[in-house]
């Protein structure tokens, strides 16, 4: 995706975040860190390539968060 976004926008600035291990597993507790720091340094886009099979409440509260800051999830 980031390839594609600077073929585009080639003066954007990509905040590369791995939250995921190398198996593609994590917790929302990293994730939603990572959103946060993500809007600290000032993203207006945020793309997030992961799935889980359980309610993440809080996961949804730092998008709301993120979207309340102008920021695209």
């Amino acid at each position: 995706v980031a390839g594609i976004i600077l073929q585009a926008a080639p003066r954007a600035t990509i905040l590369p975040i791995r939250v995921l291990n190398g198996e593609g597993v994590g917790d929302t507790d990293k994730i939603a860190s990572a959103i946060d720091w993500a809007v600290q340094k000032g993203a207006k886009v945020i793309n997030l390539s992961l799935g889980t099979n359980v309610s993440a409440t809080a996961l949804q509260s730092w998008v709301g968060y993120a979207a309340s800051r102008g920021v695209y999830i």
